[in-house]
């Protein structure tokens, strides 16, 4: 007869087994091999009380696999902190722990959310919390979240609708962590994928109602196989750059450097660690730029329509006496409409009438202007202007377009060849009074160009016609040609396709 012991040996060995299949069954496949032990055990741990709405900021999860987590969760992935919290899925506020998405139970995995959470903690205030909301749902494209679909049980949009209603009720919102594009890495998807991402970021500000939400975006990793699929996930991250490069408001996390869990699919543990610290310093420079006074930013000094109707014609400000040359820009005309003032890297101009076919510009600080607007802009991002930008309307409609997101008013370069143009000096009789626009401009030459290679400045916004642009225009712009001899207001100009770079001050 078997000992008792033995009896207890031979339970103990058939219930691990049991176990064992069981775990391996309830853990699913997400179109790879899973690890079974993906999922840590951990205790969920109800929060009693929740701090101040304005003390709890809130960050959503979203995106695919990648974002919801395919990890091993591991031991220190498990220990909660007071002042970091989640929800359930029944919308219940908990302490966080991994895994905190829970779309996919048989999936589901570490993420980098508590990693982020943990590093961006240590730059706040003692008396602030964090709360990390999990929307990520694997294998979703941009095209499902777009279009609302329901995807392996989660309604895509709805599901984040309803959590957005959640943490206006309980918290602040303050921005979103966003990985995805491996279900877009497809050659009949690639090209559409920049509009679709522009598309879908701006439906999630739509909904959080803050057209400037920080959103945090993450390459794809550099593991992928066989080749093409390699190649699709490069073509994703470049169109990913992009759409970041345009949005002062998105910031992006770099992977190349992050290892996969052997799938050549996801991030194992360590990198989803290393992602989530990454996230948290990226969201928090785009947080300091906000909190400091940007060098590009526009100073204006008087109004066009003070000058045009009120014939206030007298200077406003001396050029001389603005302390911080270096990397001044500005533009706007002289004091009683005697010439057009441009300056450019530090240098001043100044362009005056001799007839009704030759000007004089010279090099001088010792100017006022009745209005004018400058700024200091140390960095500039340059990018080729497309051909298809023709004429001064395509280049404000093209400006209006690439710049929602950006701080504005802003100052503009750009360099190269005008097939035509025509710039105006003014030129007001001595004496002369002024009550109209019409009058403003008596004595005004204009000035044809053609193939002409230099230089404009311009002011852009939506916010001051009248002030600094006219009343039918978001613009304000002056040229002055390359040997710096002619130099005057930006009226007609067709651009020469091929030739042309726009350069926006960098964030």
């Amino acid at each position: 007869m078997k000992s008792p012991l033995y009896a207890r040996i031979i339970f103990l060995i058939l219930g691990i087994g049991f176990l064992l299949v069981l775990s391996s069954s309830l853990y699913g496949q997400d179109n790879q091999a899973q690890d079974w032990r993906i999922n840590f055990p951990k205790t969920k741990e109800v929060v009693e009380k929740l701090p101040n709405p304005e003390s709890l900021f809130i960050f959503f999860m979203a995106g695919q696999s990648n974002m919801a987590g395919r990890g091993f969760v591991e031991p220190l992935d498990t220990i909660p902190n007071p002042r970091i919290l989640t929800i359930d899925q029944n919308n219940t506020w908990v302490y966080a722990k991994e895994p905190l998405h829970f779309y996919e139970p048989n999936l589901t995995g570490l993420d980098c959310g508590l990693s982020f959470a943990r590093t961006l903690l240590d730059s706040l205030p003692e008396g602030v919390s964090i709360a990390i909301i999990p929307c990520a749902v694997g294998g979703s494209s941009t095209e499902q979240w777009l279009s609302n679909e329901t995807y392996r049980g989660v309604t895509l949009l709805d599901n984040f609708k309803e959590k957005v209603a959640l943490a206006k009720e309980y918290g602040t919102i303050k921005g979103i962590l966003w990985h995805q594009g491996e279900s877009n890495a497809k050659a009949d998807l690639i090209p559409f994928f920049e509009q679709r991402l522009d598309s879908l970021l701006a439906e999630f500000r739509g909904i959080v109602q803050n057209e400037t939400l920080p959103i945090v975006l993450g390459e794809l990793g550099s593991f992928s196989e066989p080749e093409e699929s390699r190649n699709n996930w490069k073509a994703i991250n470049s169109i990913i750059h992009q759409v970041v490069d345009r949005d002062s408001n998105l910031a992006l996390v770099e992977t190349q450097d992050l290892k996969h869990k052997g799938d050549k699919v996801h991030f194992d543990s360590e990198s989803q660690r290393t992602m989530g610290k990454r996230y948290a310093a990226k969201y928090l420079e785009l947080v300091n730029a906000r909190s400091k006074k940007a060098d590009n930013q526009v100073t204006l000094i008087g109004e066009m329509k003070n000058v045009m109707w009120k014939g206030e014609l007298f200077g406003n400000i001396d050029l001389d006496t603005l302390k911080n040359k270096t990397h001044l820009y500005g533009l706007g005309p002289v004091d009683y409409l005697k010439g057009e003032i441009m300056i450019l890297d530090g240098k001043s101009y100044k362009s005056t009438v001799i007839s009704d076919s030759t000007m004089k510009v010279e090099q001088t600080f010792q100017i006022k202007a009745p209005f004018f607007g400058y700024a200091n802009i140390s960095k500039w991002k340059p990018q080729s202007l497309p051909d298809s930008i023709e004429t001064i309307k395509d280049l404000e409609s093209y400006l209006d377009k690439i710049t929602k997101n950006s701080p504005r008013p802003f100052l503009f370069k750009l360099n190269g060849t005008v097939e035509k143009a025509i710039i105006h000096v003014v030129n007001l009789p001595e004496g002369a009074k002024v009550s109209s626009p019409a009058e403003a401009h008596q004595g005004q030459v204009n000035y044809p160009l053609e193939n002409e290679q230099g230089d404009i400045l311009g002011f852009f916004s939506t916010e001051h016609k009248t002030i600094f642009t006219h009343h039918n225009t978001f613009l304000h712009m002056h040229f002055i040609t390359a040997d710096r001899q002619k130099m005057g207001h930006l009226d007609e100009v067709r651009f020469k396709k091929g030739t042309m770079t726009l350069y926006l001050p960098a964030e």
